[in-house]
This record gives structure tokens, sequence and C-alpha cells, in this order.
């Protein structure tokens, strides 16, 4: 929908991936066919993106990961339902975007339109990185973070200094 910065996703892809599964033959390739979804999140291969991976597969291999698929498509379809973009000029606070330059299931452009939209944004694309980047690229998220975080800090209203 107009006015959703998550206009890229499709709700309809979850929905046929919920039919795949009840299919009777879906056992038979469940393996194979999750393997390469689950690749194309990540641009990195790391151990951490290897316990996710197993973590994820047995999920997949259990009953409850048609439940949780069905919630994740109506996740999706609530966000596409909230027009986002309209809402983003309303942030004041210095705003740190990142994004991975190879993200497959939040195109960065979905960063720069953010970004555009929030008046004091900074976005930082992290090279060579997927969907995951904290998990992908967890030191150059830090880097990223903790010089942004201490650069606003002072600027930053405390607790305690507001009046009642």
């Amino acid at each position: 929908p107009a006015g959703c910065h998550h206009e890229h996703i499709r709700p309809e892809r979850h929905r046929r991936a919920a039919a795949l599964l009840q299919h009777p033959l879906y056992p038979l390739v469940r393996d194979r066919l999750f393997t390469r979804r689950f690749k194309s999140f990540y641009s990195r291969h790391t151990a951490e993106v290897d316990v996710i991976y197993q973590e994820t597969l047995e999920l997949a291999q259990s009953r409850d990961f048609l439940p949780w698929l069905r919630g994740m498509g109506e996740l999706i379809e609530s966000m596409l339902r909230m027009p986002t973009k309209p809402l983003l000029g309303r942030i004041t606070a210095p705003t740190l975007v990142l994004f991975g330059s190879e993200d497959r299931v939040v195109p960065p452009a979905s960063g720069r339109d953010i970004e555009r939209g929030i008046p004091n944004a900074t976005l930082r694309l992290l090279p060579g990185c997927g969907h995951l980047l904290n998990v992908e690229l967890r030191d150059e998220v830090n880097e990223s973070v903790l010089p942004f975080l201490r650069e606003h800090e002072r600027a930053a209203v405390r607790p305690a200094e507001v009046s009642a």
C-alpha cells in the first residue's frame, strides 16, 4: 500500500508457503526448499548463522512451524495495513538506520526511504550484508551504533532531568 515502507513485502508468499506445508509431499522436499530460502536471507556465513539455521530447521521440521508461519503472515499483513511513511517525519530524535547492502528481505531502497522520511536520520549500508546484519556483521554493527550513541548522548534527556 502507498505510504508503507514495507510495500515490497508480499503476504501472499506466506499464504502460499502455509499451503505448501500442508501438501503431502512437502516432507520430501522440505530440507532442500528450506535451506535455499534460509540462505537467501544471509550474505555471510558465520558460526552464528549456522546455529540459527539449525534452530530454524528444527522449527521447520516440527508441527509448530505451520502456526509460526501463519503468525508471520499475519504480522506482515498488519505491517502492510499501517501506513508508516507519513509517521516518519514525527520522529525528532537522531536516528541511525542500518541496512545490509545485500538484504533480499527488505531492500536497501527502503532504508533510503526511511532516511529521507526522518529529519535527523543517518543511513549506513553495511557492504555485503544480508537481512540479519546484527548476526552477520556483529562487530560492524557495534562499530556503527556505539559512536552514534556517544555522539548523541549529550543531547539526550535523562529521566532525572525531566520535570514533572
